[in-house]
């Protein structure tokens, strides 16, 4: 029997990540569809991870010849496969999809002859299914525009992208469709915004699709990104400056002084301790600022 949708996945060195979403595909009520994983050359075991689940659920695995951002690797894999299937669906590697996810979803738009639809959501982190309190959830009685908007006050990316589609309203939006900013982020924004003033969509009034916890984008209600940003950075400010203090005074006070010993041991332990948060706030503001 064909398989009547096609699921599109861009990978890139995600052997830590995958294998929940493969779960989470294995276990799906409906069977009738086609991975298509895309792999950006990982230097990991991606490939071997995925290989692993070809006899449970049915994957075509293509080794991409260069190197490309995400935007440009999903054309490829909608024009060259997923565009063949009568629905499309894109997937991240790091995220995960209740058993019925497919079924109701694809049920949703056979029954309203609807052009994409898509499911509310709920976060997850490595141990869990969690619920963020005060963070924003898609919801059946906010319309779809209302929906992008709040989470983007929230969040740089849109999960409303990951539904599923009839391919040929998918082909189209492709076809005629150019971001102003080509980054991840900004591309799937973009993206189911020009569709969602074009297409006909619903959502399933059910969480059935859950969206990894990332601490590093999961910011106060009040704030905006740049106001964390800037936080982070002014953070990283003020320990450069008692580091700087710290060593001035350490060595005018050691100058004369014969417990010089004891003095290199204090200033050995206190400037590691300074260093590991420094550290941890470099590493924060890295992820912070991902797309």
């Amino acid at each position: 029997m064909k398989n009547i949708l096609g699921i599109g996945l861009n990978t890139w060195n995600s052997q830590k990540e995958i294998a929940t979403l493969l779960n989470s595909l294995v276990k799906q009520k409906f069977k009738k569809f086609t991975l298509y994983l895309l792999d950006n050359r990982s230097i990991d075991k991606t490939v071997e991870i995925t290989k692993k689940y070809k006899k449970k659920i049915k994957i075509k695995i293509i080794v991409d010849t260069q190197r490309r951002d995400i935007p440009s690797a999903q054309k490829k894999l909608f024009f060259n496969h997923l565009k063949k299937h009568k629905y499309s669906m894109f997937v991240n590697d790091d995220d995960k999809y209740h058993h019925e996810y497919i079924q109701k979803v694809l049920d949703k738009i056979e029954t309203e002859k609807l052009d994409m639809a898509y499911s509310e959501y709920n976060m997850f982190n490595k141990k869990k299914i969690i619920n963020i309190k005060n963070y924003p959830l898609y919801n059946s009685t906010d319309g779809h525009f209302k929906n992008v908007i709040k989470f983007l006050t929230y969040r740089n990316v849109v999960p409303i992208f990951f539904g599923i589609y009839r391919s040929k309203t998918l082909e189209d939006t492709l076809s005629h469709y150019t971001p102003i900013l080509n980054s991840k982020s900004n591309y799937d924004n973009q993206f189911i915004l020009h569709y969602l003033s074009k297409y006909k969509v619903g959502i399933v009034n059910k969480k059935l699709f859950y969206y990894r916890q990332k601490n590093r984008l999961i910011i106060d209600k009040n704030k905006g990104d740049y106001k964390v940003i800037y936080n982070q950075y002014r953070s990283l400010y003020v320990i450069f400056f008692i580091q700087f203090i710290f060593l001035k005074k350490f060595f005018i006070e050691i100058k004369n002084n014969q417990n010089f010993n004891l003095f290199k041991k204090i200033f050995i332990f206190f400037f590691i301790i300074l260093i590991f948060f420094q550290k941890t706030l470099s590493y924060n503001f890295k992820f912070l600022t991902r797309n």
